[in-house]
Order: C-alpha cells, then sequence, then structure tokens
C-alpha cells in the first residue's frame, strides 16, 4: 500500500484543500488514496464539514458567478441603508440574525430578508458571514474557509470588496424603508 497523505491535525496545519478536490472531482486515481480520503470524511468532523459544503456546489457556483457580475455595478443607485449598515460592520451585523435574534441594527428579520433577497451587496455579505459562522460552528481553525468558499472566493472577493469601498465612500445612504 502506498503511504497516504498524512491527514493534518486541526489547527496545525493548513486544510489540503487539493486533494478534496481532486477526491470530489474523481480525479484522484490511487484507489489507497481515495479509501483514505473517504475514510477521513466519513470519520472526521472536519473533512465531513467540508465535503458537506460541495453539496450543492453547482448551484453555489451559479449564484457566485451572477453575484460577481452584478456586484461589478453595485450600487447603480443610491446607496440604502441597509447597505451601509452592512458595510460598516463587515457584515457583522447579520451575526444577530444568525443567532436566531429578531432584530440586526434597526431592522427587522423580515425586512432583512428582504432587502438580502433583492441587494446582492447585502445577500453576498450575509453568505459570507454564514460561511464563517458554519466554518466555526464545526470547530474549523480560526481563518480556515470551507472548501466550497475556498473555491468560489476567487469569482466574488475583489468584486465585493470593490463594492464595500463604494458603499462606503458614499456621503448619505438613502433612507429608504419601503421594502
Amino acid at each position: 500500500m502506498n503511504q497516504p497523505a498524512r491527514q493534518p491535525e486541526r489547527g496545525s496545519e493548513p486544510f489540503p484543500y487539493e486533494l478534496l478536490v481532486s477526491f470530489w472531482q474523481n480525479e484522484l486515481r490511487d484507489p489507497d488514496r481515495r479509501a483514505v480520503v473517504a475514510h477521513w470524511i466519513e470519520n472526521d468532523t472536519r473533512w465531513k464539514a467540508h465535503w458537506e459544503s460541495l453539496r450543492w456546489f453547482e448551484a453555489e457556483r451559479a449564484a457566485a458567478l451572477q453575484d460577481a457580475k452584478d456586484l461589478e455595478n453595485f450600487p447603480a443607485g443610491e446607496v440604502r441603508e441597509f447597505c451601509m449598515l452592512v458595510a460598516q460592520t463587515g457584515g457583522r451585523i447579520f451575526d444577530a440574525l444568525i443567532e436566531g435574534q429578531d432584530r440586526a441594527g434597526p431592522h427587522t428579520r423580515e425586512e432583512w430578508d428582504q432587502e438580502t433577497d433583492r441587494c446582492v451587496y447585502c445577500r453576498r455579505m450575509l453568505r459570507q458571514v454564514q460561511a464563517r459562522a458554519s466554518a466555526a460552528a464545526v470547530g474549523l481553525p480560526e481563518g480556515e474557509t470551507l472548501v466550497r468558499d475556498w473555491l468560489l472566493g476567487p469569482y466574488y472577493n475583489e468584486p465585493l470588496q470593490k463594492a464595500t469601498q463604494r458603499v462606503l465612500a458614499a456621503r448619505e445612504p438613502t433612507l429608504r424603508r419601503d421594502i
């Protein structure tokens, strides 16, 4: 039996994203290595969390590509109060909603739901916060993103950062509550 890659200890070394992606794409041809990776996915919460993040990958990829395209032109109109709150907190305003609270800042959960349904900026920022919360909930080391987000980040990270800069550069948000 060939010596398989050693499983990294939690927090001691970077997660081997490429190995898991090769397994997922059925490009890992060595049956012994495939068996070892399958074992890790089955028995280790860190590996299982990464694996599960790929469940709806194609839908997530389509959304990330569309969001990246839409973020290039954001904000097309005036910056809304929601966007300003999200940008000013780096998305942390969503923590309250993720923790189950009925409000985040001055807005109700229902208002935020409506906002994230229509605003690409707020929706993508919420998605990033949810991804960080998911990673933390399964005990991934600080700063380790799920493999899904590791794969998708290059599509939308730069457009999202630029949109944040544009939001923060706006002088006054349009205080509209007609959502």
